[in-house]
């Protein structure tokens, strides 16, 4: 059985759907700014998420909300800018992007580590396991049987944080935001000090 012929109709609307829709500029700048403030509460979700998993024991089912505001924030992207930007940048908020990258990878191997490689931990006839699939690795103390949540919050809010911080660099800063954070007067203090 040989490949079947795609007639003309097919192939156009195939390659129709990869053709990003137009958007007006005032749509634009609605999801520009929605995408902005998905990224900033994604974020500081995240940042509360991870500090609480060093001082409480955080279940990761709160890892649920940031990740559908990060799915979000990339909608909003994949509107506002639907072109990839392949190109590496190294300004600041990429430089603290790539600082998330690496320390969620460290966590993440620290995790591993830390858990000999499990994917779970349970109570099996009365002692606490790790466990990969339905595997016993070892058994653990009930300190580490606790903490074992909090190891998975960590390491994924940090990769979150991170996506959200990448996912920034999509959107042009909101106008009114930069009125609050800086004022006229700042800024031209600023530029007379400097020339």
């Amino acid at each position: 059985m040989g490949k079947q012929p795609v007639s003309p109709r097919i192939r156009k609307a195939r390659i129709g759907a990869l053709i990003p829709v137009p958007i007006g500029e005032e749509v634009r700048g609605t999801l520009n700014t929605l995408g902005f403030a998905l990224c900033a509460l994604t974020l500081a979700i995240c940042v509360v998420l991870h500090v609480g998993s060093f001082l409480r024991i955080v279940p990761p089912n709160w890892l649920i909300p940031p990740f559908f505001l990060v799915f979000g924030t990339v909608l909003c992207s994949r509107a506002v800018e639907p072109r990839l930007r392949l190109p590496l940048r190294t300004d600041k908020v990429s430089l603290v992007g790539l600082g998330l990258l690496v320390y969620a990878i460290l966590l993440f191997v620290y995790f591993y580590k830390t858990t000999g490689g499990a994917s779970s931990v349970a109570v099996v006839e009365g002692q606490y396991v790790s466990m990969y699939k339905d595997h016993v690795i070892r058994a653990i103390t009930e300190e580490e049987y606790r903490m074992f949540p909090n190891l998975w919050t960590r390491s994924m809010s940090a990769f979150m944080g991170m996506g959200a911080v990448f996912c920034s660099k999509s959107f042009i800063f909101p106008q009114w935001l930069k009125n609050m954070v800086a004022t006229d007067d700042y800024s031209q203090r600023r530029r007379r000090d400097m020339s």
